[in-house]
């Protein structure tokens, strides 16, 4: 009989705690936020890190086998050779940017790329993947638009 009473114990202690450990999981708030999925679209792909590290993805600059790093004095001369068309540019910002530097790198390139005549300019951050389709748009030139707190 004893073995029956601490085997009930044991199966209602087991039960208990099984209860008082349940919480409800909550959804997280779908994100809402502009996404980019032009890429084909785009004549000019900037990929930025820092003012020296910096490659175009589009059209692409190799040398030897590898992607080279541009200065913004090379891009009009790129754009001349390749007669690249300035209806889009696409910026892709990297993660290390911090507000501030977000701030200066869309400020410089809007006024590089628009002394470029280009007619949109597009400023992205990618997800954890870095890919360009589905980057979070943070501002586009043609929409007037800033997205409220990405990475800013």
């Amino acid at each position: 009989m004893k073995k029956i009473d601490c085997l009930i114990v044991l199966v209602a202690t087991i039960i208990l705690a099984g209860c008082a450990v349940h919480r409800p999981v909550e959804a997280a708030p779908p994100d809402t936020r502009a996404r980019f999925g032009e890429a084909a679209q785009a004549d000019l792909m900037v990929d930025f890190n820092s003012w020296s590290y910096t490659y175009l993805t589009k059209p692409e600059v190799i040398d030897k086998g590898y992607r080279r790093e541009v200065s913004t004095n090379e891009i009009a001369l790129i754009l001349g050779e390749r007669h690249t068309p300035r209806k889009l540019a696409v910026v892709k910002l990297g993660w290390l940017l911090n507000s501030e530097g977000m701030q200066d790198a869309m400020a410089r390139w809007s006024a590089v790329l628009q002394q470029l005549d280009f007619d949109r300019i597009v400023f992205v951050r990618p997800t954890g993947d870095h890919e360009l389709f589905g980057a979070v748009i943070v501002r586009d030139t043609q929409l007037v638009y800033m997205a409220p707190g990405v990475g800013l």
